[in-house]
């Protein structure tokens, strides 16, 4: 494993998808982190409306937002500072996308797809993230989500919470799942874009999701990017998707993945821990 030595962030990222139980894939990634880079992008997004839909919703928003923000790379580069601007014209470029495929396809209304976009830049994470898809930070073992839940799930937790239902009712609820912000061709109701990156610290690993990893619950997640957390970043994106698919539900979700870990030691040779 090749690592730095002039105290910088480094990254090391991965991809993978699955399928799960479903019959079509409605998930989709990109991912641009060159092992040893500085700096690199990622867009992760859950499509919506039907198996065509959702397939077309999806690739669409990840490749209008990873080429928007592709574009401007070098610029990001030069000045992470316009990171979070530079996300927020990829997600209007994700949602243009979205508005001219629907106006020109009938059989494409409703449609709609989560959006998950980091950029590593300046030994900082910037994010801008719309729906539920999931970005995690593992850090000392622990593992805390940093981006916004746009799903009723929170606020029907909130409700178990000042006594309005139990929470085996909310656990149950049928709308925990339902989006309250989702990229569709109009205006995005609610974007979680800090304006300020996260400093990021040497042994950090970054976790981009769909929700169809929530069926390996936040515990067995952390253990498992803790366990390997010295290895390739590959080899986390594999246990991750060998445990979903041990689980063996019938109902699994599609699921998708990215992870990004952070690099800042001596030198050790290839091959090395």
């Amino acid at each position: 494993m090749w690592r730095s030595s002039d105290g910088r962030a480094r990254f090391d990222a991965a991809c993978g998808l699955s399928r799960g139980a479903r019959a079509v894939q409605e998930d989709a990634v990109a991912v641009d982190v060159a092992h040893g880079s500085e700096t690199g992008f990622a867009v992760l997004s859950d499509g919506m409306g039907g198996h065509v839909a959702g397939a077309t919703a999806s690739h669409l928003v990840v490749a209008e937002a990873f080429g928007d923000l592709k574009f401007h790379a070098p610029g990001i580069a030069a000045r992470p500072a316009i990171a979070p601007a530079c996300l927020g014209r990829a997600a209007d470029a994700a949602n243009d996308a979205l508005a001219r495929q629907v106006s020109t396809d009938a059989a494409m209304r409703g449609m709609g797809a989560t959006l998950l976009a980091v950029v590593l830049a300046g030994d900082r994470l910037h994010w801008l993230s719309v729906g539920d898809s999931t970005l995690h930070l593992l850090r000392g073992g622990a593992l805390r989500r940093l981006n916004a839940d746009h799903s009723m799930a929170p606020r029907i937790d909130r409700m178990a919470e000042a006594g309005q239902i139990t929470r085996e009712a909310a656990a149950r609820h049928p709308d925990r799942s339902a989006l309250t912000s989702v990229v569709m061709g109009r205006p995005i109701p609610a974007r979680d874009a800090p304006t300020e990156g996260m400093a990021l610290r040497d042994g950090d690993v970054v976790l981009l999701a769909s929700d169809g990893l929530a069926n390996l619950g936040e515990a067995c997640v952390a253990r498992l990017l803790h366990r390997g957390r010295r290895g390739r970043a590959g080899s986390m994106v594999d246990a991750l998707l060998d445990a979903t698919a041990r689980l063996g539900d019938p109902d699994q979700d599609n699921l998708s993945v990215v992870v990004i870990r952070v690099l800042r030691a001596a030198p050790v040779p290839e091959g090395g821990a």
